[in-house]
């Protein structure tokens, strides 16, 4: 049993949220046109690039925390909040 959870401690690691956003996503360039995303369009983007990112409320509201302390802007509309980011694989 201790060795089960010895070999799992991979998986049950909290996501440095602060590491993935800039792997996945760029703040858009000035003049440049983009859509605002919902964190849960976010996360989506993330669990496709970190399968092992848990799709949660949780994840959700860190993605959202993690996107403001680096500095994405973005807005909140009917208590959900939209951020102005750039896929890195479409950009």
């Amino acid at each position: 049993m201790a060795r089960i959870q010895e070999l799992n401690q991979v998986y049950m690691k909290e996501p440095d949220f602060d590491k993935i956003v800039p792997v996945c996503f760029r703040k858009p360039m000035e003049g440049e046109k983009v859509h605002a995303m919902s964190n849960a369009d976010l996360l989506k983007i993330v669990t496709n690039a970190y399968p092992t990112v848990e799709e949660s409320q949780g994840s959700k509201v860190k993605l959202g925390k993690a996107m403001s302390k680096l500095g994405f802007d973005g807005y909140t509309h009917s208590h959900l909040a939209y951020y102005y980011a750039v896929p890195i694989e479409a950009a």
